[in-house]
């Protein structure tokens, strides 16, 4: 059956509708396997036609996106459907939310491409980003699925999810959108309200958290100062004007300046010669600080440092929204973003999370023909992880509707390391709350291999197979972390942080045994539960994704060779990467906070997603410790990059929960599976397509009342006909 595969290159996905059942490559599929997972897996642009992106076009043009970060893609959502005893079904499809169809139509091959008036509405990759001039921002859906029901029911419902972006709620059974949650109305732009973007950048998190004991949704929307965008918007109108001598100049300045101890000389150059250029840069950036600051109805417009905390009851179709203070009554300020949210019974968690979204990682080849311009502005503008979490609890008996702000308690003290995602046992008594980190120690998941990246072990180029994947190369260490916080106190009374091992100087770390090294997904029973919180989590299963000389690159072990809360040298690590270690799977009991399990895969595979499948059961007579291992772990995997080799493929593995050691007892695949990479999972019981949705929101009303507030009226005539051509069919066809 294997001898039918064909092979792609290491970085390679499609975008076309998928439907067929999986093969059993190795074992059988276990017969009490139920439900259905989905997993998210960006999947490149309009323009890319899939994974890859190319070089340049069949035509021969040069194109604009190669390179570009993987994680800036449409969202195609992968189902594998267990409902059928003894076999895997697979579907696929993109999530399609307005912003998509406004892509299509004005991207490269679109029926508004070669229209003059349209020329300069086209979307365009910026390092995780993907504006437009005019349009504004894309939504790409291609992080997170997150379950719910709506109060009154027991069928769960789906949601696709991204960090700038409303999420959007879709159905299980069709994959198709439903509806987006919350009116465009509800959300604060995270820029200036005069440009009325009708695709407004909104700034979120990934990770909205349902309570299924009050059908509750909570979610946030922040914004952020935008001084230092400012700078950038400069530099891109030096890159559009094309004055004559300007990138020569800026040339010379990378050149003369290309040392570390002298960035701040080049800095103040590369500034003087952004305002010599042209005066309208200048003072279109004086007008969008004027206009920044402006304040317009209830929610002020002005681009300043606020966090909004939302709560959606799952009913209706508006969100209710407070403003989050401090205990002196200051706005929060977010210095990355709020990835991650928490929840316990009585507690929101509001993290300014480990996951870069700033200047640095929004702007990806301004000058894209010119590496070494790209390459000297990066390392102006970079800049590492904050090396801690911040966290803010607010209770949520103070979340009064007829009040429009609601104070949180900032923790005293950080939680020591930085993490991109946590989980809380949902009780919480006494007030206090028991918190589980996965720590990915100077490892920086918002970071790219760029096209002029060299190898840290060696010098060498990246291979150009790899550009734009995640510089996941750790610099460190990884920690499993648990912690528990007096709440009222704001206050970590006990922590403990697990790493695995830490062992002399003549001993690998990790290269035949359990290890915490580049810390990723994790997963445990009842995680995401539309059904039933989990008031205690007992076993944690993590994936660490050891180390691999191909994706550390200098410039990452240049940001992160003076991490504090470095266990190990950087020449250590360097040495510990060269040799590689292969990815872990591990199980850790909260209970002594120990790796009670694990298994090391083959060198030659790269471990991407892990969902937590329960065991089906029509007897619960068991023990809670033990309930929390009755099921499986289905992994996504796709073999590592390998010199002089083509025959990469991907597969789903499936192990025991209780007995990871012994290896996958089932390994899926199909000659029609191949994915780039995969994020984050879900699992729900039942696939059925909601027969009642009450919240769902009128896409033409919704957009309409954004085009009105366009003042410029070409503008708007324009923007109009492209949503009754290319837009508003698609979400009336069927209404």
């Amino acid at each position: 059956m294997t001898t039918n595969f064909q092979t792609y290159p290491f970085i390679f996905a499609r975008r076309d509708d998928a439907d067929y059942v999986l093969y059993p490559l190795k074992g059988q599929l276990p017969q009490d396997l139920y439900g259905a997972v989905y997993i998210t897996s960006p999947v490149g642009t309009v323009n890319s036609g899939g994974l890859p992106y190319p070089e340049t076009y069949a035509d021969g043009t040069a194109n604009k996106e190669y390179a570009s970060p993987l994680m800036n893609g449409d969202g195609m959502i992968l189902k594998i459907d267990f409902n059928t005893p003894g076999q895997a079904r697979l579907q696929a499809k993109v999530l399609k939310p307005p912003c998509y169809h406004a892509d299509e139509a004005t991207g490269r091959m679109g029926t508004l491409a070669k229209c003059k008036q349209y020329k300069h509405y086209a979307f365009r990759n910026m390092g995780i980003a993907r504006p437009s001039p005019i349009l504004g921002a894309r939504n790409m859906l291609n992080t997170t699925v997150v379950p719910f029901t709506r109060k009154g029911e027991t069928t769960p419902r789906l949601m696709a999810t991204y960090d700038v972006g409303r999420p959007f709620e879709f159905d299980p059974k069709t994959l198709e959108l439903i509806t987006p949650i919350g009116a465009n109305a509800d959300w604060v732009n995270a820029t200036p309200a005069m440009l009325r973007f009708p695709f407004p950048l909104i700034q979120t998190t990934a990770h909205p958290v349902f309570d299924p004991a009050t059908s509750e949704l909570f979610l946030v929307n922040y914004t952020k100062s935008m001084e230092n965008i400012f700078a950038v918007l400069e530099l891109r109108y030096i890159n559009d004007v094309k004055q004559e001598g300007i990138e020569k100049k800026l040339a010379e300045i990378a050149h003369c300046y290309d040392n570390k101890h002298e960035r701040r000389k080049a800095a103040q150059k590369l500034l003087k010669q952004a305002h010599r250029t042209q005066r309208a840069a200048k003072l279109i950036a004086k007008v969008l600080k004027t206009l920044s600051c402006i304040k317009l109805g209830t929610w002020s417009a002005k681009l300043a440092d606020q966090v909004f905390l939302m709560r959606w009851d799952t009913q209706g179709q508006t969100l209710q929204k407070w403003r989050v203070i401090d205990e002196e009554g200051s706005d929060l300020k977010i210095q990355q973003c709020m990835h991650q949210l928490g929840i316990t019974q009585d507690y929101v968690l509001l993290a300014d999370s480990s996951f870069k979204f700033t200047l640095d990682t929004l702007v990806n080849n301004p000058f894209s023909h010119n590496p070494d311009i790209d390459r000297f502005i990066r390392e102006l503008l970079g800049a590492p992880m904050i090396p801690y979490l911040d966290l803010y609890l607010v209770r949520r008996a103070e979340l009064n509707p007829a009040n429009d702000t609601v104070k949180a308690r900032k923790l005293k003290q950080p939680i020591p390391l930085e993490a991109i995602h946590f989980s809380c046992n949902y009780a919480n008594p006494n007030g206090q709350i028991t918190l589980y980190a996965s720590h990915n120690a100077a490892a920086c998941a918002a970071e790219w291999l760029r096209t002029y990246d060299v190898r840290a072990t060696d010098g060498q180029a990246i291979d150009k197979q790899l550009h734009g994947l995640l510089a996941i190369g750790a610099m460190d260490l990884g920690r499993i972390g648990k912690f528990i916080i007096d709440a009222e106190k704001a206050e970590i009374q006990q922590q403990i942080l697990l790493q695995a091992p830490l062992n002399s100087e003549q001993q690998p770390i990790g290269e035949k045994g359990e290890h915490t090294w580049a810390m990723s997904m994790y997963a445990y029973r009842g995680m995401l539960d539309a059904a039933e919180n989990v008031n205690k989590i007992h076993q944690l299963y993590f994936i660490s994704a050891g180390l691999d000389e191909q994706v550390l690159s200098k410039y990452i072990y240049d940001l992160y060779e003076e991490y504090p809360n470095r266990l190990l040298s950087a020449q250590r690590v360097l040495d510990y990467t060269k040799k590689g270690i292969p990815c872990c799977l591990l199980r850790v009991d909260t209970g002594n906070m120990k790796i009670q399990d694990h298994y090391n895969f083959p060198k030659s595979y790269n471990l991407y997603s892990l969902q937590f499948v329960p065991r089906y059961r029509t007897t619960f007579n068991i023990s809670d410790e033990d309930l929390a291992q009755d099921g499986y772990l289905l992994c996504t995997l796709r073999q590592k990059f390998e010199d002089n080799r083509n025959d990469y493929r991907s597969e789903i593995w499936i192990f025991d929960a209780a007995n990871l050691a012994q290896g996958p007892v089932t390994v899926l695949g199909h000659p029609k599976l191949h994915y780039g990479f995969t994020l984050h999972s879900a699992w729900i019981a039942t696939t059925e397509s909601p027969q009642n949705n009450p919240h769902k929101i009128n896409i033409r009303t919704d957009y309409d009342e954004l085009l009105r507030s366009i003042w410029w009226l070409p503008k708007r005539r324009r923007i109009q006909q492209l949503f009754e051509e290319h837009i508003y069919p698609h979400f009336e066809a069927n209404t």
